[in-house]
């Protein structure tokens, strides 16, 4: 039911809210959001200006790869 006056929302008005809200705010892209949780929180760019990793994914990788090397070579022989 909706009062009088009201409508329902459609999706296509939450689409255009969304897009409005994300072209006013730069900093609000999915990949500058993403690089900002894996960035380092004390130093995030380096002397050169490059991005660096946190360290805590760096070692969740290397965890990853080690987990899956050992998995792939026991499951081959």
């Amino acid at each position: 039911m909706t009062a009088m006056g009201q409508s329902h929302v459609t999706l296509a008005d939450v689409q255009r809210a969304l897009h409005l809200l994300h072209r006013e705010d730069p900093e609000s892209g999915v990949k500058r959001s993403l690089l900002r949780l894996f960035e380092d929180e004390l130093t995030p760019i380096d002397t050169r200006g490059r991005w660096r990793p946190s360290k805590l994914l760096v070692i969740l990788a290397g965890v990853g790869l080690t987990a899956a090397s050992v998995f792939l070579y026991f499951s081959i022989m």
